[in-house]
């Protein structure tokens, strides 16, 4: 009954626009609309006039909610609207256009730089609530991936790689349960630290930071580790090398009580003066921006 109630609030949010001030979403795991108690984000939505609107997005973080990033949305003509997005490493300027309405919802198109990005379907605009096919592009304008949510819910996906070559389907990236490294945080550490160290390279007066990323399969193996955020590329073949070196297994992610492939990613912070490397907590999501 709590759904149902929830899918004709945004339905009403998609025939009148910019006719409720002030409304906030709470989402949890996979895209869930909740209740605030069981929320992990939480988005709040600000009409400041019949042409603007402001949103702020929220994480929760060990019990307080940080802010992750804010949307400054501009109706420019009829449906098109432009959207400037800031926030910690993200920075970006987009138009999403409303076309029409069908059993599905409706339906939108973004566009950056010109170039096609995503295109789908969804229950409102402000906030927009994914539902049905929703389709994403590469900067070639190659699919990258075709997606079926359900009330914001992601339930399948398919995908490729930019050179057309298909890639692993039905990943996800937020789960109830993610997964667990089977001998430790210290393994993982020191794995990685003497890949660096064994390499002979000066990495004393390095500042950065390289993201490994890599599936974690329902068996529990790893499967196409790759560099998601690098820095040289001599530095990127090492951290890769050491990713598909690693021994052990994986306990699996858990969604909705099932075991599901999921993408997981491993941050190696580099600090100047140092002669070591430091590394910060696994994290499945941190890159997935779900911007709406």
């Amino acid at each position: 009954m709590k759904t149902r109630w929830l899918i004709i609030i945004f339905i009403f949010l998609v025939q009148h626009g910019f006719s409720q001030k002030n409304t906030t979403q709470f989402t949890g795991v996979n895209g869930r609309i909740t209740q605030e108690n069981e929320a992990i984000r939480k988005k709040e939505i600000s009409v400041r006039s019949d042409r603007k609107i402001n949103a702020l997005t929220y994480a929760l973080t060990e019990g307080k909610w940080q802010k992750q990033y804010r949307e400054k949305i501009r109706k420019e003509r009829d449906e098109t609207y432009i959207y400037n997005v800031k926030g910690p490493g993200i920075s970006e300027t987009f138009t999403r256009i409303f076309d029409h309405e069908t059993d599905e919802g409706v339906h939108f198109r973004d566009y950056s730089n010109g170039r096609k990005t995503k295109d789908g379907y969804a229950l409102s605009k402000f906030p927009l609530v994914l539902h049905g096919e929703v389709t994403e592009y590469y900067p070639s304008g190659q699919v990258k991936s075709q997606s079926i949510y359900r009330n914001n819910e992601l339930v399948s996906n398919q995908n490729w790689l930019p050179s057309g070559e298909k890639y692993i389907d039905n990943i996800f990236y937020s789960a109830d349960q993610e997964p667990l490294y089977s001998l430790g945080m210290g393994h993982m550490h020191s794995h990685f630290r003497q890949a660096f160290l064994q390499s002979g390279l000066d990495i004393s007066h390095l500042t950065g930071q390289i993201i490994v990323g890599f599936v974690v399969m329902e068996s529990g193996e790893i499967a196409d580790p790759r560099i998601v955020s690098g820095m040289t590329s001599a530095l990127n073949a090492i951290a890769l090398k050491a990713a598909g070196t690693l021994t052990g297994k994986w306990q699996p992610a858990i969604l909705d009580g099932k075991e599901v492939r999921y993408f997981q990613t491993f941050p190696i912070q580099f600090m100047h003066r140092e002669n070591i490397f430091q590394n910060v907590e696994f994290d499945g999501s941190m890159l997935h921006w779900d911007i709406n």
